[in-house]
């Protein structure tokens, strides 16, 4: 059933906006809770993480500025979205995901301690970040420097991640080629199962350093700061000084 969105501000002009639904995906074959959702940087395709350990991806055909799908992606019709691959965790639920600005990774994370890289272009696991004692929380990637003209694909991805260890981790992804072989990306709509742990490479954190007593529950990771909130009820704040 489709429904509407609009705020209720006694102030409002006729302006006010307004959301239409348009449509609704299903991420969770079992029906199992959805985690957490994030855009890639252009806005043509969306991945959700759930509950019961799928890593879900689709073309979305473009956003709300209308930019367009990735070339080759298709859709399944005219504004509709596009099932291009569920990917199952290692082990357990996933509780967040984050775009490379790129769009040619992401991260999922969540109750297998570990940070997973996927390739979008390869619908797969390459890598595995192992260092945190419990469940993976949040990550996000290093914000990409301000540069001036066209930019260009980085040579390495750094990310951090925070978990339920109170703990925030740092890493560095260079795609190598190493876990990336064994050919070109499965059918639309597959599901493709978890590589074993030995079969991708393994990344050690550059850092590890404990910032919270309780949980770190989330992780804002800006250019110039950093901000981390916690299950205690606090948010802390770094400043970047080199």
């Amino acid at each position: 059933m489709g429904a509407s969105i609009r705020w209720r501000d006694s102030t409002a002009s006729s302006s006010q906006p307004r959301f239409d639904q348009r449509g609704m995906l299903r991420a969770s074959e079992s029906g199992a809770a959805v985690t957490a959702i994030a855009f890639s940087s252009d806005g043509s395709r969306l991945a959700a993480a759930t509950a019961d350990g799928m890593l879900v991806l689709w073309s979305v055909g473009g956003d709300c500025s209308g930019r367009p799908a990735a070339e080759g992606e298709g859709s399944s019709g005219e504004g509709e979205p596009q099932l291009l691959a569920r990917l199952a965790s290692y082990f357990g639920g996933l509780l967040c995901v984050a775009w490379a600005r790129d769009g040619a990774y992401l991260l999922a994370g969540g109750e297998d301690d570990l940070v997973s890289v996927v390739s979008f272009e390869r619908r797969a696991v390459v890598a595995r970040a192992q260092g945190h004692s419990s469940w993976v929380h949040h990550v996000a990637f290093e914000p990409a420097p301000l540069q001036e003209g066209k930019d260009r694909p980085p040579a390495s991805h750094a990310f951090a991640s925070v978990g339920a260890d109170g703990r925030i981790c740092f890493w560095e992804f260079r795609a190598d080629g190493k876990g990336e072989d064994g050919g070109g990306p499965p059918p639309n709509g597959a599901d493709v199962p978890s590589p074993g742990f030995r079969e991708v490479p393994l990344l050690a954190p550059l850092a590890s350093v404990p910032l919270h007593e309780r949980p770190v529950a989330a992780l804002l990771y800006g250019r110039g700061e950093m901000h981390t909130a916690c299950a205690g009820g606090f948010v802390k704040t770094f400043a970047r000084v080199s």
